[in-house]
């Protein structure tokens, strides 16, 4: 089968592709390139390309768009069932992903708590007596918003450094057994005002859209950190440059971004962030789980199956 990433990805991802899927034909290519190889793919990979409605149009062949990743905020689902195309992902807790976006969520705090382009920025000078006297994250109350695969592992590391953690999902089936406190999105307002520093890590849709807005950002202390690993569409970014500017937050730190890549030029990057380049899920052990992932279902989908963690 014709197999198509559609990302101009780092050669591990094409490495575990055809490790994982030998005797098939696994293709990778440059953004400006992927539209005029759609029609031929039997597969679809969609990675960080946008798969809108106009594109599957030309997708002729296609018999399964499978995300080697969690999320499919890429993928115009309405567009793919209407075509017959079934949609499927490779969610975290079967990959290895949610452990690597949980670690990746982690440095971020730690780096903003602990101000580090402010000590990047003295290490550069050679001027030692401006070193900033920074928080532990030891300590700490952090509101981690989305406890779902990646929530719940970075709660256990938080734990584990002696924080106090706020766990804030739509409704939970059962108490959580890890010593966190548990919410629901009535009780975010009395959380944020809470919390030293506020993780996002919940999936992009209608109801999380914009979650982020000014009155959210209020209600946070000031001075607190805000952690984003979810989407940056979940934040309203005027909201964010302007709680930044003014000191209401004092770091932001984000794997992703609303352009990727970011434009060097970007406000962001002359403000109080440490940023990253949506890498978090990017490790080797997720590389290998997410092609685990995508070969079984080649394998069902060849065979009459049914597939693994379909969405649609």
């Amino acid at each position: 089968m014709r197999i198509l990433r559609c990302s101009l990805d780092p050669a591990a991802a094409a490495a575990a592709l055809r490790q994982h899927l030998p005797g098939h034909e696994i293709g990778l290519g440059p953004p400006e390139e992927i539209p005029s190889r759609v029609p031929e793919a039997d597969v679809l990979v969609p990675a960080r390309f946008r798969l809108d409605a106009a594109l599957l149009q030309t997708a002729k062949r296609c018999r399964l768009i499978q995300q080697m990743g969690a999320g499919v905020d890429m993928v115009d689902l309405n567009a793919a069932e209407s075509l017959g195309i079934p949609v499927a992902n490779a969610p975290g807790h079967q990959t290895g992903g949610a452990d690597s976006v949980a670690e990746m969520a982690l440095w971020l705090l730690i780096a903003c708590r602990r101000r580090f382009p402010e000590l990047t920025k003295v290490v550069r000078s050679g001027d030692w007596s401006a070193v900033p006297v920074a928080d532990a994250l030891h300590g700490a109350t952090v509101c981690i918003v989305g406890y779902g695969a990646i929530g719940s592992r970075l709660g256990a590391l938080l734990r584990a450094l002696g924080c106090r953690v706020l766990a804030v999902k739509r409704s939970w089936d059962e108490e959580p057994r890890d010593q966190v406190e548990p919410g629901t999105t009535a009780d975010l307002p009395r959380f944020l005002g809470e919390a030293d520093a506020v993780v996002l890590a919940v999936p992009l849709g209608d109801e999380t859209r914009g979650l982020v807005d000014a009155a959210f950002l209020a209600r946070m202390p000031a001075g607190s950190v805000l952690v984003n690993v979810s989407r940056a569409e979940i934040i309203d970014r005027e909201a964010l440059l302007s709680a930044l500017r003014t000191g209401g937050l004092a770091l932001y730190g984000s794997d992703v971004h609303w352009t990727e890549p970011l434009d060097p030029a970007d406000p962001l990057a002359e403000l109080p962030t440490v940023l990253t380049p949506h890498v978090a899920g990017l490790t080797v052990q997720m590389l290998q789980g997410g092609a685990r992932v995508v070969a079984e279902n080649v394998r069902r989908l060849e065979a009459g199956e049914p597939l693994l963690h379909r969405i649609r």
